[in-house]
């Protein structure tokens, strides 16, 4: 494979240095440059430089985590060159390693060496692959959690997702909060998680009774921002209750290490080319075009990927004073838990610990 990886890569740096990296169905509109031990190789006019150390080395990387990609069964092998011919040929592997260079932070365009490795235990990782249950007394409801496969273009393989549940009048009611994409990795001899994504999951209900529940729910979980200087206003309380249970989980597997993938420049500069490369049709409603697709905010969109996904995790760090807010190096964040005993003020925050670390009953589906 190592020489179908090489020309695969050198057709994807190639491309990036135009601006626009071709895969099966269309392309992306994103660029870097790249340096190769120490000579400028693929040298345009993009913003980011891909540095390559080792070029043997990152093929070698490359084609470990491609061997784990073509044998975990995930769903991220169902590519559209995958679908289209049903076999792995040159055009599904190009795709598979195109696609991943979106999550690269500023610091992996540094290191892209340990950033496959990364993903490589990010698909292999088995962490919370049993649904795990817990009850919240002041939400009165029970929590779920359970992880699900994401589909390829997503920012990493799975996805934690909290659930609250209720049976009220023989039907079971959920509210569904939203969804931590994240993956578990060994960083210098330490499990660590990284989180590259927190997305909404928008309520649906099949029954009177859910409709309650659901905005029941809604209204306890404002009450998360209990107190809540000014400087967060702008954060969502679902969020913020999904963030914290991912810490509270984390910490009763005594991985204190939660970092954040902060900046990811090609994600946002992809966000940008696809909502402001709109042509307007003339003669239509602002209203109808937004029920077609068209997007007028771009700015507030590009602000919740960045600015308001960071926020929410330096909320989370005010909020719970175990844990510290610190920047890494370029592009990544990090919540540390130093164990330092403060007690959480807000009294449905710290349920959610309470409820997680400090019960030994812990029920599996």
């Amino acid at each position: 494979m190592k020489k179908e990886l090489d020309i695969i890569l050198k057709s994807i740096l190639e491309d990036a240095k135009q601006g626009y990296i071709k895969t099966t169905l269309g392309g992306i509109r994103v660029g870097f440059n790249t340096t190769i031990e120490n000579k400028n190789v693929y040298l345009g006019e993009q913003k980011y430089t891909l540095e390559i150390n080792n070029y043997d080395l990152l093929l070698d990387k490359i084609e470990k985590y491609l061997f784990t990609l073509l044998k975990s069964n995930h769903k991220w092998l169902e590519v559209p060159s995958r679908n289209i011919t049903n076999q792995f040929d040159i055009n599904t592997l190009r795709d598979y390693i195109a696609y991943l260079f979106l999550y690269m932070t500023p610091y992996d365009f540094k290191h892209p060496e340990s950033f496959f490795d990364r993903y490589r235990d990010f698909l292999l990782d088995q962490t919370f692959s049993m649904p795990q249950e817990y009850d919240l007394e002041l939400l009165d409801c029970k929590m779920h959690i359970i992880r699900e496969e994401q589909d390829y273009g997503q920012e990493t393989p799975y996805a934690l997702v909290p659930i609250l549940e209720k049976e009220i009048d023989g039907k079971v009611c959920k509210y569904v909060l939203p969804y931590l994409r994240y993956g578990i990795s060994y960083e210098n001899g330490e499990k660590t998680c990284f989180l590259y994504a927190i997305q909404n999951h928008n309520q649906k209900y099949t029954s009177e009774e859910e409709r309650v529940f659901q905005k029941k729910m809604e209204r306890k979980l404002y009450k998360l921002s209990s107190k809540l200087p000014q400087e967060y206003s702008d954060t969502v309380n679902s969020f913020v209750f999904s963030e914290n249970v991912l810490l509270a989980v984390l910490e009763k597997l005594e991985i204190s290490s939660l970092v954040i993938g902060k900046n990811q420049p090609l994600k946002t500069m992809v966000k940008e080319n696809v909502f402001t490369n709109h042509t307007i049709p003339e003669g239509m409603s602002k209203s109808k075009l937004q029920s077609l697709g068209y997007v007028f905010d771009v700015d507030r969109i590009i602000h919740n990927v960045t600015t308001k996904f960071l926020l929410t995790s330096k909320r989370c760090s005010y909020q719970n004073p175990n844990y510290q807010y610190q920047d890494l190096n370029e592009g990544y964040g990090m919540l540390k838990n130093y164990h330092l005993g403060y007690e959480v003020e807000n009294k449905y925050i710290a349920e959610i610990y309470d409820s997680i670390i400090n019960t030994e009953k812990q029920q599996h589906r």
